[in-house]
C-alpha cells in the first residue's frame, strides 16, 4: 500500500465519520461545522486525482462560501423561544439499513476498481495532466467566448439580486 492509497483511505474515513456525525447529531450548528472537514477532505481527494482546479474551487466555494452562509443562516435564525436548535430526527427505519450497506458496497467497489484501473492506465501511458496553467490558457484562448458570456450572465444575476434585495 503506497502513500496515495493511504491518503485516499484517510480522506474517505474522515468524510464517512463526519457524515455519520452530521446525520446523528441533534444540534444543527454542530452539523454545519462538521461539513468543514467533509469539504476539505473532498478537496484532498481532488488533489489526489490531480484535479487542482476542482480542489481549489471546492475550498473557495464550499468552505469559504456555503459553510459560512449556512453558519450565518443558523446563527441569525430565531430559535422560537427554545434554548437551542434541536432537530427532531425520525425513528430509524431498520428496513433501510441493508439497502444502505448494499449501496455503499457498490460505491466502494466502483471506486476501488476505478483507482485500480487508473493505476494500471497511468503505468501504461504518460498522459498530459490538466493543471491550472493549462486550464487558464484554454479558458483565455479556445473558450474565451463562453467564459465572457458566463461572466456577463453572473453580472446580470448580481445586479438582479442587488435590485431585489434593495427594493422595499
Amino acid at each position: 500500500m503506497n502513500a496515495y492509497q493511504i491518503s485516499f483511505y484517510v480522506f474517505s474515513f474522515i468524510i464517512l465519520l463526519c457524515c455519520i456525525f452530521i446525520i446523528t447529531t441533534k444540534n444543527l450548528l454542530y452539523a454545519v461545522f462538521a461539513l468543514l472537514p467533509v469539504f476539505l477532505s473532498a478537496s484532498g481527494i481532488f488533489i489526489l486525482l490531480n484535479a487542482d482546479f476542482l480542489a481549489i474551487a471546492q475550498i473557495v466555494i464550499y468552505v469559504g462560501g456555503v459553510v459560512v452562509l449556512m453558519i450565518f443562516g443558523v446563527m441569525l435564525t430565531p430559535p422560537d423561544g427554545k434554548k437551542g436548535f434541536k432537530v427532531q430526527l425520525p425513528s430509524i427505519h431498520w428496513r433501510g439499513i441493508p439497502t444502505y450497506i448494499m449501496m455503499n458496497g457498490v460505491l466502494i467497489y466502483a471506486v476501488y476498481t476505478h483507482f485500480r484501473q487508473s493505476a494500471i492506465d497511468s503505468h501504461a501511458s504518460n498522459k498530459s495532466m490538466i493543471t491550472l496553467k493549462n486550464l487558464g490558457a484554454m479558458l483565455m484562448t479556445h473558450y474565451v467566448l463562453a467564459f465572457e458570456i458566463a461572466g456577463l450572465l453572473l453580472l446580470v444575476v448580481f445586479i438582479g439580486v442587488a435590485y431585489i434585495g434593495h427594493k422595499k
